[in-house]
This record gives structure tokens, sequence and C-alpha cells, in this order.
């Protein structure tokens, strides 16, 4: 999908687009798309410090990449990856234990690492 200039994508368009490229088996390409995320993600983030929505995000699109690197066998860069995921979704919990949805992505976070 082109898009036009001075028109930024859609996180959510983007991250479908990510995913889809990581179904057809295109990893390396996923990765690289989903690199792009995260760096979007981090700069939003950055900006809004107390956005913990924004926190959580950013740890979500980086274990993504996680995952795409470790499809595509590169496997050091996704341990790499998901510590950085593990490390910001630990922020996110100890800033909102209650919520058990952060709790469950800290989890997922922990088992995604140990599978690279």
């Amino acid at each position: 999908m082109k898009v036009q200039a001075g028109h930024e994508m859609r996180p959510d368009i983007q991250r479908e687009q990510q995913l889809e490229c990581g179904l057809h088996g295109d990893n390396n390409r996923a990765a690289a798309q989903f690199r792009k995320a995260v760096e979007q993600a981090a700069a939003f983030s950055t900006a809004h410090p107390n956005d913990l929505v924004a926190r959580h995000e950013l740890s979500v699109v980086t274990n993504d990449m996680g995952r795409s690197l470790r499809r595509a066998g590169r496997f050091r860069e996704a341990v790499d990856a998901y510590t950085r995921a593990l490390a910001i979704n630990q922020e996110v919990v100890a800033r909102d234990p209650a919520n058990r949805f952060y709790r469950s992505d800290l989890g997922a976070c922990h088992a995604f690492r140990g599978r690279a």
C-alpha cells in the first residue's frame, strides 16, 4: 500500500500490514515494518510520558518485532527485542498492577523471550 506524501499511515493499518507480511512468510520484511512501528510508538511514548496505553503499545509492537525476527532466524536480535518489550511491560505493570491485561502481557513477554 503506497501512502501519499504528507499522509502518515494509521498505526492500526500499519500493524495489520506488518502482521500480514509475517503471515505470508516474509518475516524479514515484517521485522523491518515492525521496527518502523517501534520507532513511531517510542516517539509517541516519549512525547506523552504519562500515557500508560502508549507505553503498553510500545511493548506490544516491540514484542511483535521480536516474533518476526525469531521467525526469520535472527535469534539474537529477537532476544534483544523481547528483552526491551519485557522491560517496558514490567514498567507498565509496576505503574498499574491491578490491570490484569497488562499482567497477562507481561507473562506473554516472558514466554516469548524464553522461546528465542
